[in-house]
């Protein structure tokens, strides 16, 4: 219509009104589509790094054309989803912090607060963006009357590894147990040894949240007793976080107490299904023919399966060790859906054949001794699960200053690895 020369006169809001509306609600629907398969590969048994980076450079393309298309993309992500949509919220977080319109901001926040896993979705937003143009409005969040805000500011203080020992003490001590809650557990992340006293005492905090919180971060700096504690008060309280709870409590505590926590949580059929994850965790070769035998149970086989495959390094499906393929059972965990069912036969096969590979009684983790050499490289090649073990133990073997996100920004993943 106007041949090569832009067009004069007009605003860039002016000149969005000529863009294709079709298009540009396609690119919102897409990258609210892609985020939420994102947000589910971030701990998905079948994702590796480069799949999140494919995945991730769509998500971004996709914003990048509505940030170009301005006002048009700002009311194409309104259009998406309804107002309760957590890909909808991603979206439009990203479009309204990314461009600090404080009318857009506060619309955000008003739809987030007003949805289920809403802020979640505005901190994945803000954890997207560059840490320069979020840093100053996650300050403002946190000093905010508002708990929800100060949830929000501390999260994203965290994602981007901008936490000083000042912001810490402040989230860690709120009057609000869930911006406690938050600081506690940034407190562990960000190996924050000059609030160790705080996480100690806040471990006895009236709320079973807060106080499992500050266990597990003193467990994740090392501290053996404060492992048991969060394993013992995620049980007994039936906390959604028991995995995290068990994960860091296998890797932690003395292995003694490991093996009699294990053996304890298997004699109870309510409890079997943590004993395997516990023994996944903990890496000793030794429990792997009775993790074989578990395999024959449908309910807790691809739990078991995947036990095997975090101390051993199989590919199951690669190998083709896995049955046929059947249709997920509803009973099971929505975390175990996507778990390949393991052939119990096939896979004593296989360890018969391969056993004398790994030495009983040294923890393994994706078929390794546990190195920070090869910890880095269950980082860059490994498994979503397997990465977050890898994460889990080099805050201790290497000392790493921090808990490596491995659900963050592939493409600052790989930045961060990079040999």
């Amino acid at each position: 219509m106007f041949g090569t020369t832009p067009p004069t006169g007009f605003t860039p809001s002016e000149l969005s009104s000529l863009i294709n509306r079709r298009t540009i609600d396609e690119h919102a629907g897409e990258a609210a589509f892609l985020w939420l398969q994102r947000q589910q590969a971030v701990t998905a048994p079948n994702f590796r790094l480069e799949h999140l980076n494919m995945l991730d450079s769509r998500v971004q393309a996709h914003l990048a054309a509505l940030h170009v298309a301005g006002r048009a993309g700002w009311d194409a992500a309104l259009r998406i989803g309804d107002p309760e949509d957590v890909g909808s919220i991603f979206v439009l977080g990203c479009l309204a912090f990314d461009g600090a319109d404080s009318d857009r901001m506060r619309h955000v926040l008003a739809v987030a607060l007003a949805a289920p896993a809403g802020i979640s979705a505005v901190v994945a937003a803000l954890a997207w963006l560059r840490p320069d143009a979020v840093r100053s409005v996650s300050l403002l969040l946190l000093r905010s009357p508002v708990a929800a805000h100060r949830v929000i500011g501390s999260e994203v203080l965290l994602e981007h590894a901008m936490h000083d020992t000042r912001t810490l003490e402040q989230a860690a001590t709120d009057t609000s147990p869930m911006v406690r809650e938050c600081g506690l557990r940034a407190i562990g992340e960000t190996c924050c040894s000059a609030l160790q006293g705080l996480a100690s005492r806040a471990s006895e905090d009236a709320e079973s949240k807060c106080a499992f919180r500050a266990a597990w971060s003193l467990a994740l700096m090392g501290d053996g007793a404060s492992a048991e504690r969060a394993f013992h008060l995620a049980l007994e309280a039936e906390l959604p976080t028991v995995r995290q709870a068990v994960e860091v409590a296998m890797r932690r505590a003395d292995p003694r107490w490991v093996r009699g926590a294990i053996r304890s949580l298997a004699a109870s059929s309510r409890t079997r299904r943590l004993a395997i994850i516990a023994a996944g965790a903990f890496g000793d070769p030794a429990v792997v023919p009775w993790l074989i035998k578990e395999c024959d149970d449908e309910l807790i086989g691809g739990v078991a399966g995947e036990a095997v495959s975090m101390i051993t390094g199989v590919d199951l499906r690669r190998l083709d060790l896995d049955r046929d393929a059947v249709e997920p059972s509803t009973s099971l965990p929505l975390e175990d859906q996507s778990l390949p069912q393991p052939d119990p036969d096939k896979l004593a096969a296989w360890w018969r054949a391969g056993a004398a590979r790994y030495a009983t009684g040294q923890r393994h983790l994706a078929g390794q001794p546990i190195t920070s050499t090869a910890l880095v490289g269950v980082l860059r090649t490994g498994y979503q699960r397997q990465r977050r073990a890898a994460a889990i133990e080099l805050t201790t073997i290497a000392g790493a200053a921090t808990l490596f996100r491995v659900g963050a920004r592939a493409d600052r993943q790989l930045r961060s690895l990079a040999p």
